[in-house]
């Protein structure tokens, strides 16, 4: 087996904020990875009272989708969960291992 063949692909992990007090059930996720392998850029998910929510971004804006992603969270007054936490927002639980 290759040295190429052994090495574990890593992830850049999401990053996730919620409501540090438990009051409100919004989330912000952000997922830097492209799991469609379809070339599709970093993604931004809201969670309200409506479920999980994908949000179109401008692709021109200079501040990138992370800092979007911060700001908004800012904006609803969220702070930044673990790592684990936004691992299990995103739906890797189990797979820690696999990002950074």
């Amino acid at each position: 087996m290759s040295s190429v063949d052994e090495e574990v692909k890593k992830f850049r992990r999401p990053r996730a904020w919620s409501d540090p007090e438990g009051c409100s059930s919004t989330v912000v996720l952000w997922d830097p990875n492209d799991w469609s392998s379809s070339g599709y850029g970093p993604k931004i998910y809201m969670c309200t009272n409506m479920g999980w929510i994908p949000l179109g971004l401008d692709t021109k804006d200079p501040r990138g989708s992370e800092k979007v992603a911060e700001e908004m969270a800012e904006n609803y007054n969220l702070k930044e969960v673990s790592r684990e936490r936004a691992l299990w927002f995103a739906g890797h639980e189990g797979n820690e291992d696999d990002f950074e």
